[in-house]
């Protein structure tokens, strides 16, 4: 016969279960989220009568409007929740018994459906620690790291993340090879990693081809994603330095500083001169002299009426190259700003 604690456990996992399918992740947020609108609707219903009021709307017709008003604010608590979110009742099950894998996997579908990666991961690898072969687990944890794509809780390259999420559900399917769940995801991410770029370089070569096609918000997403990976692989050789094994990292300033003007060039494309600017400003640190990044500076200084700071970028940018037209022509648009300017004053 189950203990006490057992059945509190089934009980709990199965209250979590019903508000989950509910899709009842967190009802404190859902509560507060409708007591903000009905203070809103409250606000709004008050204003609108006073106007009706003002506007001299028949009085009939202004105690009609309230009588809806306030069937409909006595209908609204029938919404509000009426027990625990699913998320506590699943920790209630698991402090009552934690050997049970099926309740860490439903919490971390609770946790993945907010948004909570990390968290949902965190549940998904407890629940393979408890029963190591329990595939919903690792394709939870599958599903966890494929999500972390796009958020800040990523710490590889696309790539990397999709192909660490392959051998999870490679593991989890050796388990139950039936599995039609993370068989089907298990094929749909082997595809994916075909289409993906495997590193920096890879990426940079993508961004580019974007920008020739005239894509320009997806080539300013690659060419961040290149950056990271970049940084990834910096940080992998700066350990290699102090045990002297690298072999040195001047390529990597100029291949970042490239990536940086040419998002700063997708960005002025695309009007967004702020930005420009800021890309131009790093590649310059990391390379002071390049011509590409003066010029481009130079035209967002320009943009912004800084014409004295956009004059000194152009004039830098002659020295360099003396034959270049660019920087001849915003030389002389710069000094007659600058003459029409002080005219004026």
């Amino acid at each position: 016969m189950a203990s006490f604690a057992e059945q509190n456990a089934v009980r709990c996992k199965e209250a979590g279960n019903v508000l989950y399918k509910n899709e009842r992740y967190e009802e404190v947020r859902f509560f507060y989220s409708l007591v903000k609108m009905l203070s809103c609707f409250v606000f709004c219903a008050h204003f609108a009568h006073l106007s009706m009021k003002r506007m001299f709307v028949e009085k009939r017709t202004r105690k009609r409007f309230m009588k809806s008003l306030t069937l409909t604010l006595t209908t609204l608590p029938s919404f509000l929740p009426s027990k625990l979110q699913a998320i506590e009742k699943y920790t209630e099950s698991i402090q009552f018994d934690g050997t049970n894998p099926a309740v860490y996997t439903n919490r971390a579908a609770a946790h993945f459906n907010l948004k909570n990666f990390p968290q949902a991961l965190l549940d998904a690898e407890t629940s393979t620690r408890v029963d190591e072969t329990w595939t919903k687990g690792y394709y939870r944890k599958a599903k966890c790291l494929h999500a972390m794509n796009d958020t800040a809780e990523k710490k590889k390259n696309r790539f990397e993340n999709v192909r660490e999420a392959i051998d999870v559900l490679r593991i989890g399917t050796r388990y139950d090879a039936t599995n039609a769940q993370a068989n089907a995801f298990l094929r749909a991410l082997e595809l994916e990693s075909l289409s993906l770029a495997k590193d920096c370089f890879e990426m940079k070569a993508r961004a580019k081809e974007m920008f020739r096609e005239g894509k320009f918000e997806e080539a300013v997403e690659m060419y961040g994603e290149a950056l990271r990976d970049e940084e990834t692989r910096r940080g992998k050789e700066k350990g290699k330095s102090v045990l002297g094994e690298s072999n040195g990292g001047s390529s990597s300033g100029s291949l970042r500083a490239t990536m940086f003007l040419n998002r700063a060039e997708c960005y002025r494309q695309m009007g967004k001169m702020r930005e420009c600017e800021r890309d131009c400003e790093e590649a310059l640190q990391l390379q002071p002299k390049n011509e590409k990044g003066l010029l481009r500076r130079a035209l967002c200084r320009e943009y912004f009426e800084r014409f004295e700071e956009a004059l000194e970028d152009f004039e830098t940018a002659k020295r360099l190259s003396p034959s270049s037209l660019l920087a001849s022509s915003g030389i002389e648009r710069c000094k007659r700003m600058q003459k029409v300017i002080n005219n004026d004053r």
